[in-house]
């Protein structure tokens, strides 16, 4: 993920909180300078692997390894 697109990430999540419909968030078309169109935020699935300890420690709890697979494939 460029820089720039994991900091609009953040912030969309971070002020979707906010919105009307709470976490709801539409895309939208960016057309850039030299004609390029491109859709933001980009929230579109990708696998990862990291450690169930990377994630219990950076949370502050203890998980199994079914809690943690089934949160963060929900759509």
């Amino acid at each position: 993920m460029h820089v720039e697109n994991f900091f609009t990430f953040l912030q969309v999540t971070t002020f979707s909180e906010y919105c009307a419909n709470k976490f709801e968030v539409e895309p939208v078309e960016v057309i850039s300078a030299n004609g390029i169109s491109s859709i933001y935020p980009d929230l579109s699935s990708r696998s990862m692997e990291v450690r169930l300890s990377y994630i219990s420690s950076a949370v502050g709890v203890e998980f199994e390894t079914n809690q943690v697979r089934n949160a963060f494939s929900r759509h």
